[in-house]
């Protein structure tokens, strides 16, 4: 019952995703798509909750949703790199090789991430670029 008045709602709110998987039986490389479109959907998830009578106060924590959205975008990266290591025909050597690739992907991202830069974490750069405009609107206010 939930689960479809959940659905309606979001489509009522025109999220940007019309429904999330909610079985624990997921796979794990399905978990990373769960990740990104819980994130996606947080402040609906929230929402819905406080409609229902309930409230998860960590759908509100900046630092908590910002976890979230860095999570959700390693995990893409993740399932990227392992996705590119499956297959039949693959070469050990060849595997060796995208994972020494993602190792050295990993070195730019923290190098990148400590310089403030974002490129490849969109939901991680979405949420950074929210939280400076309601810095700005509220210096201005």
């Amino acid at each position: 019952m939930n689960h479809r008045q959940f659905k309606g709602f979001l489509k009522d709110m025109e999220a940007e995703c019309r429904d999330i998987p909610y079985h624990s039986t997921v796979r794990w490389l399905s978990r990373g798509k769960v990740l990104d479109v819980f994130s996606a959907i947080h402040e609906e998830i929230s929402l819905f909750l406080e409609m229902k009578g309930e409230e998860m106060h960590c759908l509100k924590d900046i630092n908590w949703i910002t976890d979230l959205a860095f999570l959700a975008d390693i995990t893409m990266h993740l399932n990227n790199v392992n996705l590119s290591l499956k297959g039949k025909g693959q070469l050990i050597v060849d595997m060796h090789d995208q994972i020494k690739a993602f190792m050295e992907k990993l070195r730019l991202f923290e190098r990148q991430m400590n310089n403030g830069h974002l490129t490849f974490f969109n939901r991680l750069a979405s949420l950074n670029y929210l939280k400076l405009l309601l810095s700005a609107i509220t210096k201005q206010s």
